[in-house]
């Protein structure tokens, strides 16, 4: 952005520190001397130098006074954007928002034909470009023109962003109702939404009206059954949240059992080894048992054959 060398255009207006004596007013020529209090000229002044100076300061403050205007018209002119875009926007904001549009076009129309103006003028002057003089007004005069087409830029900005926001919720409310539209069709909608009426013309015969109903209905049922379906899913899933759970708790014990069994089973390995160790001892000893017995029947009858033969030949003597 250009910079803002006022101060300087005004600095470089030529001053004088000699005491001014009353001054003749010369009307047909273009300097004027100054002497001192002895007579001696001491400079002179270009009065119609200054009088440009002082006239393009003047132009330059009325271009940035109107800016400001519009600046602040823009702001007011958001306002009234928001304001319409709402549910219940207010009738009057139409005649608002004309009003504000025809200051905003006319202060645009003012501003761009003095900025043309003041480029024509300070393009052919009599100054060379090399004038401090000229560079300044050059600047400030490109510096009022970025900062009017800046506010320009978005005072068109708001309308184009007010427009897209209008259309959309007039694209919104079609598809609500089930309605197609031509370009200009919805061109006309979005027109009168932007000055704040978002009432849509309907035109539906009554058997579209009673097919859509018809339609609304099933839908509505479609839906209620899917709600119950929702609901037997999700007694389902409790269901079976609770199977998995019982089922983890049974695999537990389960595990708990086999657990014990091969603790039991190691034992019983243990105890049958032990078995079949004393059942060995046990066969061994019956065996001995019967032996002795044997021996000692054998020994009896042997006892006994003796006693009867000795008592033979007792009594055979």
């Amino acid at each position: 952005m250009a910079k803002d060398r006022m101060k300087d255009l005004k600095n470089s207006i030529p001053k004088s520190d000699a005491s001014y004596q009353q001054l003749p007013q010369v009307q047909n020529h273009n300097t004027l001397n100054i002497v001192d209090d002895c007579g001696i000229p001491l400079t002179s002044i270009d009065i119609d130098k200054e009088h440009k100076v002082s006239e393009f300061l003047d132009r330059i403050n009325s271009l940035r006074e109107r800016i400001d205007e519009i600046k602040v018209l823009t702001r007011d002119v958001k306002k009234i954007y928001e304001r319409m875009r709402q549910p219940e926007p207010d009738p009057e904001l139409e005649k608002k928002l004309v009003g504000k549009n025809a200051e905003i076009k006319k202060l645009r129309d003012d501003i761009r034909t003095e900025l043309q103006k003041l480029k024509q003028e300070y393009q052919f002057q009599n100054e060379t470009q090399e004038s401090a003089q000229w560079r300044i007004r050059t600047v400030q005069i490109l510096k009022k023109t970025e900062e009017f087409y800046e506010i320009m830029n978005q005072y068109y900005q708001e309308y184009c962003k007010h427009r897209d926001k209008c259309e959309k919720a007039v694209l919104r409310e079609l598809r609500i109702i089930g309605r197609r539209t031509t370009k200009s069709e919805l061109d006309e909608i979005v027109e009168k939404s932007m000055q704040g009426e978002y009432t849509i013309p309907i035109m539906i015969n009554p058997e579209e009206i009673r097919q859509q109903a018809i339609f609304i209905e099933e839908r509505y049922h479609d839906i209620q059954k899917l709600q119950s379906s929702i609901v037997e899913l999700l007694a389902m899933f409790v269901d079976l949240r609770e199977l998995i759970s019982t089922q983890g708790e049974m695999i537990d014990n389960i595990q708990q059992y086999v657990s014990n069994a091969a603790d039991h089973t190691e034992i019983a390995v243990k105890n049958l080894t032990e078995t079949t160790k004393i059942q060995e001892s046990t066969s061994n000893k019956k065996i001995i048992v019967c032996i002795i017995v044997i021996v000692v029947i054998i020994i009896l009858i042997l006892i006994f054959i003796a006693y009867h033969t000795t008592q033979k030949i007792i009594l055979g003597r």
